[in-house]
């Protein structure tokens, strides 16, 4: 690798491009075009923090669409879609995690093993042959005895799995860092997450998230004239700006979500926003936004609401530029995330490791 990584401003880190797809591990254009959304995008039951009644949006119908042209009003409806499917990423529901239980052989009793093979061995004699089923009834009384051996050393062997997972849902609930940090990058590969977890300590996470590309954003938008006349029209560059701020939001509040769920020890999380510039061979990365959230006001939100509106709401220690909605997030400085340079430390050395295995089987 010939380009040279390490700081580049004080605002933007350059890694090698690799370390970013091993770490984050998921690209957010397969969450949003591949079909995966329709699973994900799932609404919670009632209660607290439900989005129950927010469905996707209908079909254009009405004044709205009278008048205009089948292929236009089609149009406006894939972007209207889009943008929901884009901005809708916090609504999904997550399985809360549960204690695992082992999966235990049906139970056999030592009466119960002697009368079943005693049964079966008897039937295969006359019954007017004593001497037969009596000697038929002491070989299925070993047998028995040897079956019941079986089935105790099998039940042995579920109570030693069930200490075993019950040792690991303890250190999960605890916030033990590994253990903790493994359950949480599979959950957030499961759901299609660009999100990697920092650090882990007790109930207390720091979470990166990588935002979504703007050009993942529809290059339409569809406006209404004064007199309600549909039309779509080149986004302006203010509603690309604000429609990726919420789309940012909205991915940010989705893998707080998504964490809370697989790890019920958190309380807290800390999401560094990351937004990555592709530049060939290398990625410069810059934080374009902090937030810190808490279980309880996460679990109690009403996701009906914009997500950026929620971060504004619910977010603590928010470094997020709220002084112009219409212009993209800015970046911070570097010196004001301090925690980022373990996660930078990772990606530059995952990249290097990953440039390596490419160029193994070249060698061999």
């Amino acid at each position: 690798m010939n380009e040279t990584v390490g700081l580049v401003s004080a605002t933007s880190f350059r890694v090698p491009a690799p370390g970013l797809r091993m770490t984050f591990g998921v690209s957010w254009p397969g969450l949003f075009r591949d079909g995966r959304d329709a699973s994900h995008q799932r609404s919670t039951s009632g209660g607290a923090g439900s989005s129950a009644g927010h469905a996707a949006p209908r079909r254009l119908t009405g004044t709205a669409a009278s008048g205009v042209p089948a292929a236009v009003a089609d149009r406006a409806q894939r972007i209207i879609e889009q943008e929901y499917r884009l901005t809708s990423l916090h609504r999904a529901s997550y399985e809360p995690a549960t204690r695992p239980l082992a999966t235990p052989d049906r139970a056999v009793t030592a009466w119960g093993a002697r009368r079943e093979r005693t049964s079966a061995a008897r039937a295969s004699a006359r019954w007017f042959d004593i001497v037969k089923r009596r000697d038929a009834g002491h070989a299925a009384a070993e047998r028995a005895a040897s079956h019941i051996e079986a089935a105790a050393a099998a039940t042995e062997a579920v109570e030693l799995e069930q200490r075993r997972l019950d040792t690991w849902w303890d250190a999960l609930r605890s916030g033990h860092q590994a253990v903790v940090t493994d359950q949480l990058v599979r959950a957030f590969a499961e759901a299609g997450l660009a999100a990697a977890p920092m650090t882990v300590h007790g109930s207390y996470l720091g979470l990166a998230v990588l935002a979504p590309e703007e050009h993942l954003l529809p290059t339409e938008a569809v406006t209404l004239s004064a007199h309600g006349t549909l039309s779509v029209r080149p986004a302006s560059k203010a509603h690309r700006a604000r429609l990726q701020r919420e789309v940012v939001a909205s991915a940010v509040l989705a893998s707080a979500r998504c964490a809370f769920a697989a790890a019920p020890g958190l309380a807290h999380i800390r999401v560094v926003v990351l937004r990555a510039e592709h530049r060939g061979a290398v990625d410069d990365v810059s934080a374009i936004g902090v937030v810190e959230l808490s279980r309880r006001d996460v679990a109690s939100a009403d996701l009906g609401v914009g997500a950026e509106a929620l971060l504004a709401r619910y977010g603590e220690a928010l470094r997020w530029d709220i002084s112009h909605p219409e212009v993209a997030l800015r970046k911070l400085p570097l010196d004001d995330v301090p925690e980022l340079a373990t996660l930078l430390a990772r990606l530059c050395r995952n990249g290097v490791d990953d440039a390596y295995r490419m160029v193994e089987p070249a060698l061999a």
